[in-house]
């Protein structure tokens, strides 16, 4: 199970998530699957995994998160899959990503669902105000 902050944290979270602050990451990712500092942008995919593990929490109290939670739920765990194959990538352990082209497309999926996940969780936010 997905265990996070508790609701009271999700202002943390959602700092997080900022869209500036997610394109400067992805463009750090995108940047070690084209080249070198592979390391790093290993480094990079695990604190983007224990972000999207922090986005649900592990009790919500409010109504609103409540409803909101499936689909945050859904999301966070859609993205494990294609975190974890990168990093394994980047970390030239055996994964289902078989080359640059591969990876692009998985940072690719990654960046849009880290945007929905961004998304569903500011409503969620504003909705318990």
């Amino acid at each position: 199970m997905i265990n996070g902050p508790p609701p009271d944290e999700s202002a943390f979270v959602m700092a997080r998530l900022t869209p500036d602050t997610v394109d400067m990451a992805l463009h750090r990712l995108a940047a070690a699957i084209d080249g070198p500092g592979r390391a790093r942008g290993a480094t990079l995919v695990r604190h983007l995994r224990a972000l999207v593990d922090a986005c649900v929490a592990s009790r919500p109290h409010e109504a609103a998160r409540l409803a909101d939670l499936p689909a945050i739920l859904g999301t966070a765990a859609t993205l494990q899959y294609p975190l974890i194959e990168l990093e394994r990538y980047l970390t030239g352990d055996a994964c289902d990503i078989t080359d640059r082209d591969q990876a692009a497309l998985y940072l690719s999926f990654v960046r849009q669902h880290l945007w929905r996940l961004a998304q569903l969780i500011r409503h969620s936010v504003d909705a318990s105000v």
